[in-house]
């Protein structure tokens, strides 16, 4: 088996010079394999994931500002600047994208400790001389003081990185962290809501949302009963989210109706670590809609909500003037809801 390093990426031939140009990547997006080779093998196509993240992408004097698609499973990226077009109008695969974004993200501490395991290893086998076996006492590593403020530094920083941890430090040899307070965030959204006719050879009747108002008991009823494992009963669609980072930011998000002013709405609770950025809203956000469309939703809205001897049919999601906004953007004062 060939152990040597593989590198994938294009040559060219007689290049007569090299000019690169520092580029500043603004946001690390993974990807699929199958929506990376997608990507890679038409990158002259509009994209989703690019325009999504236009405003990010242009070129001052200095630098090119991009952002950075990551294949999950192999590891290799592309290197995007759009200049505001949907398509990778300027682009460079990168090989090893996701171990260097890896290495970047380490901190001095991390990074320190790797260095003196390797200065430990080259030592151990420079002594050793002509001998076939070495052996170090592990114990004995451990009882450096140097190494084992290397460890704690480590530790403390790795703690320290986590978006929920607030603050870390060592008390008599004890590691103390303290996780920042959960901060709510409500996002509004409309209802699609249908009744079932008497007649079943009849479409589904179209019913305004506002005729449910006030009926948030018994339709919130119905959707913590659909989410009945151990893992969805604690953390909503948190559950689902397969990015690591939203996951440690992010507690819970559940949904719920709300009856505010003279309607009733779709109304999700974030519970996150500290407040959200723009750009954490809008991940999050994104993930949320998929949940609403073709995940969570997609089932909530097959089954129905009995009220009043009729059974409605309520989507999150299936109304063609579809938002997903914070509530603050939605009604311009505040409101006064209908608690459960």
């Amino acid at each position: 088996m060939n152990d040597k390093l593989t590198i994938n990426t294009t040559l060219l031939r007689k290049e007569s010079c090299y000019e690169p140009k520092p580029c500043i990547v603004e946001r690390v997006v993974e990807m699929s394999a199958g929506a990376f080779a997608k990507l890679i093998s038409r990158p002259l196509d509009d994209h989703y994931l690019i325009k999504k993240n236009s405003d990010l992408m242009y070129k001052d004097n200095e630098f090119y500002h991009c952002i950075l698609a990551v294949d999950k499973l192999n590891g290799d990226g592309l290197l995007i600047e759009a200049e505001g077009s949907g398509y990778a109008r300027y682009s460079q695969y990168i090989p090893h994208a996701k171990d260097i974004v890896a290495h970047h993200d380490m901190t001095p501490a991390q990074k320190a400790f790797q260095e003196a395991i390797k200065e430990i290893a080259h030592d151990l086998l420079a002594e050793s001389g002509e001998k076939t076996e070495v052996n170090y006492s592990l114990d004995e590593l451990l009882l450096n003081a140097g190494f084992r403020r290397i460890i704690k530094d480590s530790v403390c920083d790795a703690f320290q990185a986590m978006p929920e941890v607030g603050s870390v430090e060592i008390r008599d040899g004890d590691l103390h962290a303290v996780k920042k307070e959960l901060v709510e965030t409500r996002l509004v959204c409309p209802l699609s809501i249908v009744m079932e006719p008497d007649d079943y050879e009849t479409d589904m009747i179209d019913t305004p949302s506002d005729q449910l108002m006030y009926c948030d008991e018994e339709i919130n009823k119905k959707i913590r009963e659909s989410m009945c494992d151990e893992d969805e009963e604690q953390r909503g669609f948190m559950a689902y989210s397969d990015d690591e980072y939203l996951r440690h930011k992010v507690f819970s998000v559940f949904p719920t109706v709300e009856t505010i002013g003279n309607d009733l709405y779709g109304v999700v609770t974030v519970m996150s670590y500290g407040e959200l950025n723009k750009t954490e809203l809008e991940e999050l956000s994104d993930e949320i809609t998929g949940q609403l469309s073709d995940g969570w939703g997609e089932g909530f809205e097959q089954h129905p909500v009995t009220i009043g001897g009729e059974d409605y049919y309520i989507s999150f999601w299936n109304c063609d003037d579809f938002y997903l906004k914070p509530e603050s953007e939605v009604f311009q004062s505040p409101t006064q809801s209908l608690k459960m």
